[in-house]
């Protein structure tokens, strides 16, 4: 699937390539992030991510460039989870007592 100057919320391909645009999420084999593109969580067996593009959450087997920085890795993406899981126990437990 090729997403060029546009956006979709969700995709979900075998090889994916997204240049001037945009997508919520994306599950591929194979991701290409071109041009300034950005999304917002990855899962990918292979993802290309160029200078300017911007990914929040990254989970993916092999990257390049290996300097790719997302603003939540796997670990963070877990704590994030985890961190929630455990407020939304404790509000329950405080509507209940």
């Amino acid at each position: 699937m090729t997403v060029t100057q546009g956006g979709a919320s969700r995709i979900d391909a075998r090889e994916v390539s997204i240049s001037q645009g945009g997508a919520g999420i994306v599950r591929a084999d194979s991701l290409r992030l071109e041009d300034g593109s950005s999304a917002l969580v990855v899962m990918a067996g292979r993802a290309e991510v160029s200078p300017g593009s911007r990914v929040m959450v990254l989970l993916s087997r092999e990257t390049t460039p290996m300097d790719v920085r997302p603003i939540l890795d796997w670990r963070g993406a877990l704590a994030l989870v985890g961190g929630f899981l455990v407020l939304r126990r404790l509000l329950g437990a405080l509507r209940r007592g």
